[in-house]
């Protein structure tokens, strides 16, 4: 439920379904009323999501630039109120009162702001990282997808959109369900107005989003091919999942019911895309990234460029890739990041121990002790080399790979 009172917005119970209504809010006490300072009052409310929060946070990060200020009053839920710090939507929406959080939280990564193209490489690479430790994918083509589809819907954001914010991103991940959603939003032009500039003939704002995820729809075919958003809808599409797109004066949304696209009359600033997709389903690049007939495979992803080689293995230098070694919650990620790794059968791993003296005997267990069992003795020790190994780290291995092969007989 939302209501107002003079500057004030109050935001409360079950916001699942009360985006646009928050949106419509700030806008008519903007635009409407005139007020140059905004209460965004969650005390009451017991549920959002980011599928709410990252719109609002991109409009109080645009109407500030516009010397309009945003204040938030906290969730009493003490639940729901780490979770406004905790995903940075406490820091976007009252930055000088709430930090920035860089930390990332559980499965999921905060929202960031990117502004250029090194900023959006550094936000995707942080994403896949968190990606590779919390999901478990059965053919690497499944990750070469979750991260094209990211890729290109940032990237869209800085060669279209012309936003004064540059865009606001957030990741989460369900490894339970096998979904990732990928949450985008910019202040800019909007999708129909950067389409208006190349295509003539458009309609209608939700004219344009339709034809937005059509296969080679660009606003500029010399330097783009027009497939980000299409390949990112058919993603979604294939995979049972979800997509929605709010721009200007429309509203695409594909789900379980199917495809609808339908006009508003209270337009929203910019862009916002949310995308969720189940990355487990069979042949998922094949199918969703079908471009002018053919299938289309992106090269050099994020293993081919975060990893070194030593000959033909692939470097894993331990103290880089673990955040600690003293519990089984860091071995699970270590050993979820090596999983997506072997999963490609052609992938061998060379585990640099250098600069740590000791590891705990469940985090031996976790990552050696299961990978062991699972693969078998002699795949094990074809694909798993070690070197710079302390002795105390070596013995604690080797006793978790004994209890495991003892389990076993």
């Amino acid at each position: 439920m939302l209501r107002t009172d003079k500057n004030k917005i109050f935001l409360e119970g079950n916001l699942r379904e009360e985006t646009r209504s928050a949106l419509v809010c700030i806008y008519q006490l903007i635009q409407k009323l005139g007020y140059q300072d905004v209460v965004l009052d969650f005390s009451g409310a017991t549920y959002v999501d980011a599928g709410m929060m990252l719109p609002i946070a991109s409009y109080a990060a645009y109407y500030r630039k516009n010397q309009i200020d945003f204040s938030l009053v906290e969730p009493a839920d003490p639940v729901l109120q780490r979770l406004f710090i905790n995903t940075n939507w406490a820091h976007f929406i009252d930055p000088q009162k709430y930090a920035l959080n860089n930390r990332r939280r559980s499965n999921n990564l905060p929202v960031l702001q990117f502004q250029d193209g090194d900023a959006q490489f550094d936000v995707v690479n942080r994403a896949m990282e968190i990606l590779m430790e919390t999901i478990k994918v059965q053919e690497r083509k499944q990750l070469k997808a979750l991260e094209w589809a990211l890729n290109e819907i940032t990237d869209n954001v800085l060669n279209h959109a012309e936003s004064p914010i540059g865009g606001l991103v957030q990741i989460q991940s369900f490894p339970s369900k096998n979904r990732v959603s990928f949450y985008v939003a910019d202040a800019g032009l909007g999708i129909p107005s950067t389409l208006r500039k190349a295509i003539a003939g458009i309609s209608s704002d939700s004219d344009a989003l339709d034809r937005a995820i059509r296969e080679g729809v660009t606003r500029n075919k010399a330097t783009n091919q027009g497939n980000g958003l299409y390949g990112t809808f058919k993603c979604c599409e294939e995979s049972s999942g979800s997509f929605l797109i709010l721009s200007n004066h429309a509203v695409l949304r594909y789900d379980s019911k199917g495809l609808s696209v339908k006009t508003d009359n209270v337009p929203f600033r910019g862009s916002f895309i949310s995308a969720t997709i189940n990355y487990s389903t069979e042949g998922l690049l094949e199918k969703a990234f079908v471009f002018g007939g053919k299938i289309h495979e992106p090269t050099n992803d994020f293993i081919d460029m975060h990893y070194s080689h030593v000959e033909d293995k692939i470097l894993f230098e331990v103290s880089k890739e673990v955040e600690g070694f003293g519990s089984r919650e860091f071995g699970r990620r270590a050993r979820s990041k090596i999983d997506n790794i072997l999963v490609d059968k052609n992938n061998s791993i060379l585990f640099d121990f250098g600069g740590i003296p000791l590891i705990s005997s469940s985090f031996a267990d976790e990552v050696f002790g299961k990978l062991f069992a699972e693969l078998g003795a002699m795949e094990f020790m074809r694909r798993c080399e070690f070197r710079s190994v302390d002795a105390t780290v070596k013995r604690l291995i080797d006793r978790a790979i004994s209890q495991r092969m003892k389990e076993s007989n």
